[in-house]
């Protein structure tokens, strides 16, 4: 760990990272402060339809609620490509579950889809475009539909994190860069891939030199943690790493902050930054989370724009949230291939330049695009509440920046 540079960068995050990163463009001649200008297509050139596929009805989940809003929200920014109109084409699966891209392709072929394809998987591309047992929140996004057609691998990207990332992300900061020795787990084994995540992060915390003092398991449909969390403080533990639980994380965290614990808080997994910044108030107060999808991290240098149209929306704070952020980087990233392949969609290239540029398109951007994840604090204040502040990125793979 010795060789990995750390470079530690203190910078609002959430709505404080939105409005730094405004400001700083603006400072630099990025962006001109104006109205969005309504983007201007040839009526006469045939639309291009780009299909979304996730469940966004009124008994959807919200993780698709929200990557949907972002979605929308970059295609209002760029919907006009080559002078063609860019036309969403919103579609839920159902209950149809893809193991493979061949899976993509056929349900792509049952509905006669010409179109690029977004769609929202839980599972990692495979090196033969079949989908791995590490799960996550990923957009997968397939360009050209006709490549799926035609290859049925190699031909579609991800954008997003899986539990294997943000578990290691966690265990490697905790050992770096808080220099904790030993962790207590707080599992509350209901929560959605909290045992997952328990699970990584203490084989993580062994392999880099670490320890797992206790698994302390909080009890199901009982906030009262009295017996559970008494002797905490007298372990002392490096750090408290806490896999996210709608009902029992923030009772839980209110308590050891009660009992004054001297051990650093280390939380992941959180779906709704917001709400829980809301929930838990002060008493959130020097917790770290490690968390993904802001700004800063995504792919998309049009990003920027995306961040200073939510500024203008009354109550935005939903647009910021991860899977807003996320589906808007998703669009914006199929926009750039797009453009990478202007050629193919206006059809002048003969076939062979054709399959160079696709080729080349391909070369650059197949598989699983990397991401850093982003640890923030945090911080409480008379005028701004709770609010996260960037502490550093971290590199799943062991490297941090």
């Amino acid at each position: 760990m010795g060789r990995h540079i750390l470079v530690k960068l203190r910078v609002l995050a959430g709505s404080a990272v939105v409005l730094g990163l405004l400001c700083a463009a603006l400072a630099a001649g990025c962006i001109e402060d104006k109205g969005q200008q309504p983007a201007e297509y040839e009526p006469d050139l045939q639309p291009l339809q780009v299909h979304v596929w996730m469940d966004v009805s009124d008994g959807a989940e919200f993780p698709d609620k929200l990557i949907w809003k972002g979605i929308r929200e970059a295609h209002g920014l760029r919907s006009v490509l080559a002078g063609r109109k860019v036309d969403l084409v919103q579609e839920n699966p159902g209950v149809r579950s893809f193991d493979s891209l061949e899976a993509v392709a056929d349900l792509a072929r049952e509905k006669n889809v010409e179109g690029p394809i977004l769609f929202r998987s839980s599972r990692v591309f495979g090196s033969n475009g079949e989908f791995s047992r590490d799960s996550g929140t990923f957009i997968s996004i397939v360009p050209s539909v006709q490549d799926l057609f035609d290859k049925g691998r190699g031909c579609a990207i991800q954008v997003g994190s899986s539990l294997e990332e943000r578990a290691r992300s966690a265990a490697l900061f905790a050992r770096a860069t808080l220099g904790a020795v030993d962790a207590i787990i707080l599992l509350d084994q209901e929560a959605p891939d909290s045992i997952v995540l328990a699970s990584i992060f203490s084989s993580e915390m062994i392999r880099l030199g670490g320890s797992i003092s206790e698994v302390r398991i909080l009890p199901d449909g009982n906030t009262d943690f009295g017996d559970v969390l008494r002797s905490v403080k007298e372990q002392n533990p490096g750090v408290i790493y806490i896999p996210y639980s709608e009902k029992t994380s923030i009772p839980a965290i209110e308590l050891l902050q009660k009992q004054e614990q001297r051990s650093l808080i280390l939380v992941v997994n959180v779906p709704q930054e917001e709400r829980f910044l809301a929930r838990g108030g002060e008493s959130l107060e020097g917790v770290y989370l490690v968390t993904d999808y802001h700004p800063r991290s995504t792919r998309s240098g049009r990003m920027l724009e995306y961040i200073r149209h939510v500024l203008r929306i009354p109550g935005h704070r939903g647009y910021e949230e991860p899977f807003a952020v996320l589906g808007a980087d998703s669009y914006f990233l199929l926009f750039d291939l797009l453009e990478e392949m202007e050629p193919l969609m206006v059809d002048i290239n003969p076939a062979s330049e054709q399959e160079d540029v696709d080729n080349a398109i391909r070369s650059r951007h197949s598989g699983k695009v990397p991401r850093n994840l982003y640890v923030c604090r945090v911080e409480t204040g008379l005028l701004r509440g709770p609010h996260l502040e960037y502490i550093e990125s971290v590199d799943p793979s062991g490297l941090r920046s």
